[in-house]
């Protein structure tokens, strides 16, 4: 059984079921809660992390930031999609599953789901509204460098290379 993982999951790329598979090795109290999930949750915690310290299994959208303040020198593992087809189930879910109140709608925090219901596909993977930018460009390498969920470029190639040659192993989804 594994001792310590941290999974950087990489939205819609196969990683729900890696997840599950995984949270099997950990009981629920070595597993850590959810710390955030998106841009908004992440602006709310402003790096405040240390309260999720201690825990032996780490899996969720987080990025290099989490794991530099919780699990600095745990394993690390993650899933990879090819990025076309990762981008296209992005707006897939945003346009069809993803359920929104009118409310919702309004809410800055939905503004990519809202636009993914609006636009056709190509206009909204060529869309340069930021909401929509941080999910369809370049999302894993600002995961693996920094935070998915922030627009800044935090390492170069060479950091996110390094960061995948130490990891226990990933998962590649190219036939969901």
């Amino acid at each position: 059984m594994a001792q310590q993982l941290f999974f950087f999951h990489n939205p819609k790329a196969g990683g729900t079921s890696v997840v599950s598979a995984l949270s099997r090795l950990f009981s629920s109290e070595r597993r850590c809660p959810r710390i955030e999930n998106d841009a908004t949750e992440h602006a709310l915690r402003a790096g405040r992390y240390d309260v999720f310290r201690g825990y032996d299994f780490y899996s969720g959208h987080y990025g290099h930031d989490i794991y530099d303040a919780v699990g600095r020198g745990i394993p690390t593992a993650t899933n990879f999609r090819w990025p076309v087809d990762r981008v296209v189930s992005v707006y897939r879910y945003f346009r069809h599953v993803v359920d929104l109140t009118d409310e919702q709608a309004r809410d800055p925090r939905f503004r990519a789901v809202s636009l993914a219901k609006r636009l056709s596909l190509d206009d909204f993977v060529t869309c340069d509204d930021p909401a929509v930018v941080l999910h369809t460009c370049d999302h894993h390498f600002r995961q693996l460098t920094g935070s998915g969920w922030s627009p800044l470029y935090e390492r170069d190639m060479a950091s996110a290379q390094s960061l995948i040659d130490r990891m226990l192993w990933f998962y590649v989804c190219e036939h969901p």
